[in-house]
């Protein structure tokens, strides 16, 4: 496994807006960032205000539905690897890339080439790869949120009248080499967890947790966690108590990253 660099400042990361899903326009951009003779910038954008939004496992209706939210909370969605607007991919389901079973994240405003790989207001990335491969092989950090939270939205035209306390409650995931051991955090969890606690014969009551606790890091194969799957390389894991409504402890499951979210409560 990759070790992620560790760049001079992440508080970016910590210093979400209110809305989440908001432009954190990078400390340096293509505005100030330092040019040589010619003009070409020295430096490239290392991630700094790009938002991944997981929709790993969710079809293709529901990834439309997730686009529409966003684009309805943030403005007009511009994509760098499809047909450029929503209506067109939502024109072509089955044949657009960014619909495909095999898409596992929207990199919300990400900086592609030709930008430099600095971060572009709401342009959209449609990745194939998951969030821990995307960590590991782009070495960088960027905030994380749960596609299935968007969901939840009815698509609606924009009004003053909108309630969208729900969209300021979402918290980004907290990566691993964030969690501090024997503090709780919140969870959101998808099709893997779930996938992994009946792989693994775990007792479906840990699906009533509301809170989970950080006990011990260590590596193991993938498929020593997630029971009987083919991966085989070895990856961070962290060993989980999870917590039921009145603070008891209800059992504690080792877990890779990619299983479900960790939010600060």
């Amino acid at each position: 496994m990759k070790l992620i660099r560790e760049f001079e400042d992440f508080d970016w990361i910590r210093e979400i807006p209110s809305n989440p899903l908001q432009w954190h326009k990078p400390k340096i951009n293509l505005d100030n960032v330092e040019r040589d003779e010619e003009g070409y910038p020295l430096q490239q954008g290392f991630g700094e205000g790009e938002i991944w939004v997981d929709v790993d496992g969710l079809t293709q209706d529901q990834k439309i539905n997730v686009l529409k939210n966003i684009e309805s909370i943030i403005g007009e969605l511009r994509f760098e690897n499809t047909l450029t607007t929503i209506k067109s991919i939502e024109g072509n389901k089955n044949r657009d890339y960014c619909l495909g079973d095999n898409i596992k994240g929207y990199l919300l405003h990400c900086g592609h080439e030709e930008y430099d790989f600095f971060s572009q207001e709401n342009h959209v990335c449609c990745m194939s790869m998951g969030y821990q491969t995307f960590r590991e092989e782009v070495q960088i950090e960027v905030p994380r949120i749960n596609g299935r939270d968007l969901i939840r939205m009815v698509y609606m035209n924009i009004n003053e009248d909108a309630d969208w306390d729900w969209v300021r409650s979402i918290k980004p995931k907290m990566p691993f080499n964030q969690i501090q051991l024997g503090k709780k955090y919140q969870f959101t969890y998808g099709k893997t967890f779930e996938d992994l606690v009946y792989a693994c014969g775990i007792n479906e009551d840990v699906f009533d947790a509301t809170t989970v606790k950080g006990i011990k890091f260590d590596k193991f194969c993938y498929n020593e966690i997630f029971c009987d799957h083919e991966r085989d390389d070895v990856v961070e894991t962290l060993l989980l108590g999870f917590f039921g409504v009145n603070g008891n402890l209800i059992r504690s499951v080792w877990v890779t990253e990619d299983a479900l979210d960790l939010h600060p409560l």
